[in-house]
């Protein structure tokens, strides 16, 4: 069974050009992700007291199993999607991550706990 671990911190979702004095932010986040398409960079990492932007959780998908993950993956964003709550995935070499704005995050949790173990 996949174990889906629950992040502490709040995060947004920022772009580049209007932040970027974001190292000290990106240095204190547990997860952090920079993304560039075309013109713009976006990063995601732990929310800044200051911001208005909108506030999203972080699950993290534990106990990896590479044959397995596509289902597993596939498995939560169904979930998610048949509830219409938002969220966007994140993927790297070693780790997963599903984020979920703050203000569907219970919903999820409750629908994502009937399949996974959430710690």
């Amino acid at each position: 069974m996949y174990i889906i671990k629950i992040l502490d911190e709040i995060y947004s979702i920022y772009n580049i050009e209007k932040y970027e004095n974001l190292k000290k932010h990106i240095e204190k986040s547990e997860f952090y992700s920079i993304l560039k398409i075309r013109d713009n960079i976006s990063i995601i990492c732990k929310k800044q007291s200051s911001s208005n932007n909108e506030n999203w959780r972080v699950l993290k998908i534990e106990d990896r199993n590479e044959d397995e993950l596509i289902q597993v993956v596939a498995n939560i964003t169904t979930e998610l999607a048949n509830e219409d709550i938002d969220f966007n995935i994140v993927s790297a070499v070693s780790k997963d991550y599903i984020l979920i704005k703050e203000k569907n995050f219970n919903k999820a949790i409750e629908i994502l706990e009937k399949i996974y173990k959430i710690k």
